[in-house]
């Protein structure tokens, strides 16, 4: 049975007090006098007006102790909540004012963040232009077969060379000639590149161009290609490029590679120059997705050489071809 509350047990010990005091007093009374009806009835007012205001005072003590239990219960519990509304609002003040300091150093970084990414890319393209020309007196020679030069590498290539241009009556000064790499009998990758370091530069301009106006250079049973030797970031932006190249070479169309980077053809008496492939594919009226080069696997042909900076990009022109050269 669940305990009884205070103001409960007051009531009962009241109506207790009376049911014991009741019968006595009419006790005596009984044995003293005779009552009447009449006296009776004020006996029991007079009883009844003293148990109300006994019960009145018992029930105010009760119920002022509950309220004042009741409001301190309230308070501590109020002081509390008021305490970590205070806390949060502390921390949140705290936070808003940290978030707007970092909002005033982004406004400040990131300006210098884009002013260092233009610098980083403007000496990437720096440095690819003097790696480009450090190779400047080079040519790459692609599929001649391994050990067909014998043990004098540099003689067999200067014949190579003289041959091109017989015109040419000076010795060929080959400063260095070797092979790129290491010999890999596992793979099927074909014979490694020679690499060619001429002491002269117009004498390697010359042997270019004579094997540029030839569809394949044929010495001593070898059939070869001769390249300008380029930075591997240079041979890569060149290389997402060749959808484009093979849509010139297919149209008929010359081009020629500009410096530092660029592609220039003619198409429809206009000129064109430009550092994009998405630019160069809309002059020619190319669909990247669908006309990409498939590899061996299928798969469009992607570089995987580091990305073409935004740096030194130029917008698409067209010029008239001068009189006289392409």
């Amino acid at each position: 049975m669940p305990p009884k509350k205070p103001i409960q047990r007051s009531v009962a010990q009241l109506f207790q007090r009376a049911e014991k005091d009741l019968p006595a007093t009419v006790a005596t009374l009984t044995d003293t006098m005779a009552l009447t009806k009449a006296d009776l009835v004020e006996v029991l007012k007079h009883f009844k007006t003293e148990l109300k205001e006994e019960l009145r005072v018992d029930m105010k003590t009760v119920l002022s102790d509950e309220i004042q239990t009741l409001r301190e219960d309230l308070n501590e519990r109020l002081k509390s909540l008021r305490e970590d509304i205070d806390s949060a609002g502390t921390r949140l003040l705290d936070l808003e004012q940290r978030t707007q300091s970092m909002d005033q150093k982004l406004d400040t970084v990131i300006p210098r963040m884009a002013t260092t990414q233009q610098n980083i890319d403007l000496m990437q393209l720096k440095l690819e232009d003097l790696e480009n020309r450090s190779r400047r007196d080079n040519i790459r020679i692609k599929h001649l077969e391994e050990n067909v030069e014998g043990t004098d590498m540099s003689n067999y290539v200067q014949r190579l060379f003289q041959s091109l241009i017989p015109e040419n009556t000076n010795p060929i000064r080959i400063d260095r000639v070797h092979r790129v790499g290491r010999p890999d009998t596992r793979s099927n990758r074909g014979p490694r590149d020679v690499l060619v370091k001429l002491h002269d530069f117009r004498t390697k301009e010359d042997i270019l161009l004579a094997a540029r106006g030839r569809e394949k250079v044929d010495f001593d049973g070898q059939t070869c290609a001769l390249y300008q030797d380029l930075s591997a970031a240079t041979l890569a932006r060149r290389n997402e490029f060749r959808p484009i190249t093979e849509k010139l070479r297919t149209d008929g169309i010359k081009y020629r590679w500009l410096h530092p980077f660029g592609i220039s053809f003619e198409l429809n008496n206009q000129r064109y120059q430009t550092s994009l492939v998405e630019t160069a594919a809309h002059i020619l009226e190319l669909d990247l997705e669908t006309d990409s080069p498939k590899n061996s696997q299928g798969d469009t042909t992607e570089s995987r050489a580091a990305p073409t900076t935004g740096v030194g990009d130029r917008t698409w022109r067209f010029q008239r071809p001068r009189r006289g050269k392409r």
